[in-house]
């Protein structure tokens, strides 16, 4: 039986990426300490972990990167501390994500001893990624936990090897944002949920230079007086992506 603690951290502005790590979680069956990076506080904090924990980066795929946050993942200190990548996206590829997770890990003292690309719902499409993870996604996500496992209880901690580029070059992505001033009661839970503090509580305009169009505030809203803009991107995306992917595993 492994004695590792699992630190379960994760950046999950919309929830599809906190379902497929807490799936990861409960096939591995240990202990686990949370920590919510979406949360702009928790990010600020500097956290150390030891070689006896294994530390799971969880994150969405925004094209084909990890989420452009200047101190995402940057906070922490490992100690030779094994970790697990679990990259999330919505049906078109991964692309760099998970080698530009691991560099950064890599340069704070982690070893990568896995990764999986898992496949959600994605946030600009309501057909990509639709109903995933499913019943058979939760049985291979599973499976590769119960891997991980079985490297812990041998000490087989081998650092692996990844596809993609570690260090790409940002990608921006333009979007159109919404706010109907009319359906708004400023209850602020848009600003206050916002994983990048780029809405204004006061104004409640959104700050076009901070904001990662993570669609969280539309999310979050109750009136629906926020909405993304985003069609431009959607009819391409189905157009060429629609076809089921299927989970990828890196022991």
């Amino acid at each position: 039986m492994s004695t590792y603690t699992a630190v379960k951290t994760w950046f999950s502005p919309t929830g599809g990426t906190k379902k497929a790590v807490d799936i990861f979680c409960d096939g591995l069956g240990l202990p686990v300490k949370e920590i919510d990076f979406t949360v702009m506080g928790n990010r600020e904090k500097t956290e150390e972990f030891t070689h006896k924990e294994l530390f799971i980066a969880s994150v969405p795929v925004y094209a084909g990167r990890i989420p452009p946050i200047e101190n995402l993942y940057k906070n922490v200190k490992g100690n030779n501390t094994p970790c697990i990548i679990v990259a999330c996206y919505g049906n078109r590829h991964y692309d760099d994500t998970i080698a530009q997770l691991k560099n950064i890990l890599d340069e704070r003292g982690f070893i990568c001893i896995g990764a999986i690309a898992c496949i959600i719902p994605h946030i600009y499409s309501d057909k990509l990624g639709k109903g995933r993870p499913n019943d058979k996604d939760e049985e291979i996500i599973k499976a590769f936990a119960e891997k991980i496992n079985g490297k812990l209880e041998s000490g087989e901690l081998s650092e692996i090897s990844v596809p993609g580029n570690p260090m790409p070059e940002p990608k921006p992505v333009k979007m159109i944002k919404t706010w109907i001033e009319g359906l708004c009661n400023f209850c602020g839970l848009c600003a206050e949920s916002c994983p990048v503090g780029a809405i204004n509580r006061e104004t409640m305009f959104i700050d076009n230079n901070v904001c990662i169009n993570c669609m969280r505030c539309s999310k979050v809203c109750p009136r629906e007086a926020r909405s993304f803009e985003a069609e431009h991107i959607k009819l391409k995306l189905e157009q060429n992506f629609l076809k089921p992917r299927e989970i990828e595993c890196f022991l």
